[in-house]
């Protein structure tokens, strides 16, 4: 409920308790794929502060069971560029936001293609953050 309502005060307090950020949902969503999902931004910064980079990657790789699609996949749909940057810059290094650029749905769709056919803004953005533009075909 606190990634949804992207209550990242709270959100503070049941990492600090011990919960898991990377439990899925009934629906087989992440906590960090439902913060895309709605923008909340903070909330998304929560989860994926203060970890290793390693688990920071595997958290932003995840991905939905019925689609394939990763938390990035939903910013791009929903048109939220800002999300988008966070996402991609969380990933790390080159190659490693490379990666998650790359990453395809069950229909073949990188974020870039989305972001196309749903918000030209956010194509621009993710292009700009490294994208490869045959990704968009």
């Amino acid at each position: 409920i606190a990634a949804t309502t992207g209550r990242a005060d709270c959100l503070r307090k049941l990492l600090s308790a011990g919960a898991d950020r990377s439990a899925r949902s009934g629906e087989g969503l992440t906590p960090v794929m439902i913060t895309a999902l709605h923008g909340h931004h903070e909330a998304c910064r929560v989860l994926l502060g203060g970890i290793a980079p390693s688990t920071r990657r595997a958290m932003l790789e995840a991905t939905a069971t019925d689609d394939r699609a990763s938390a990035l996949h939903m910013a791009a749909h929903n048109g939220d560029p800002a999300m988008a940057v966070l996402l991609v810059e969380a990933a790390g290094g080159a190659a490693e936001r490379r990666q998650l650029l790359e990453l395809r749905v069950v229909s073949g769709a990188t974020a870039l293609l989305i972001a196309v056919q749903k918000d030209p803004p956010t194509a621009l953005q993710l292009l700009a953050l490294g994208a490869d533009p045959e990704g968009a075909s």
